[in-house]
């Protein structure tokens, strides 16, 4: 009886087993072709080519070439690049063109996975090479980025050592 029973406990954890492998999901890994800027890379996935823009945050990069941004700041990022060449070039110093990458598509942009679990949004948030984008509402993620920005704020890394947080920012939450 015993016997019995536990044969039947152990077929049970089998299929369990069995089943939850065949749900879980493999990552999708996608190789490194060009990096444009530390907030857009150029991926491919067999012959399928994307661009991946950092999921959550809005770079540097990214707010230099929005419309809405005055001529003063442009000129105090273009400053900042200046004093900090390898900043300007953060993606290009840690990622690596040809390696592959983990990458998850969520809201037209992608989460890249560029050291171990961290993403490149929260490693440019460390860095304070982005802030958080205004309209972003991820629960997954809040929390990370939250802490990611925290640490480059009280650490004034990047952007934080700087005034542009006064001149740009408040121009996108408007």
């Amino acid at each position: 009886m015993l016997k019995y029973f536990m044969l039947k406990n152990i077929h049970i954890i089998i299929q369990i087993l069995f089943f939850s492998s065949l749900m879980a999901q493999e990552p999708v890994m996608a190789i490194l072709k060009n990096i444009n800027s530390n907030a857009t890379q150029k991926f491919n996935i067999k012959n399928y080519t994307f661009y991946c823009k950092a999921y959550g945050v809005v770079s540097l990069a990214k707010l230099y070439y929005q419309d809405s941004i005055t001529e003063e700041c442009k000129n105090k990022i273009n400053l900042f690049y200046n004093k900090n060449p390898k900043l300007k070039y953060y993606a290009l110093y840690n990622l690596h063109i040809g390696q592959a990458y983990h990458v998850e598509f969520r809201n037209n942009q992608c989460l890249l996975y560029a050291k171990g679990e961290y993403t490149l949004s929260e490693l440019l948030l460390k860095n304070g090479l982005a802030f958080i984008d205004p309209k972003f509402n991820d629960d997954e993620f809040k929390y990370k980025f939250i802490e990611s920005l925290y640490e480059a704020k009280s650490g004034k890394k990047g952007l934080w050592n700087t005034t542009i947080e006064y001149s740009c920012i408040p121009q996108l939450r408007r």
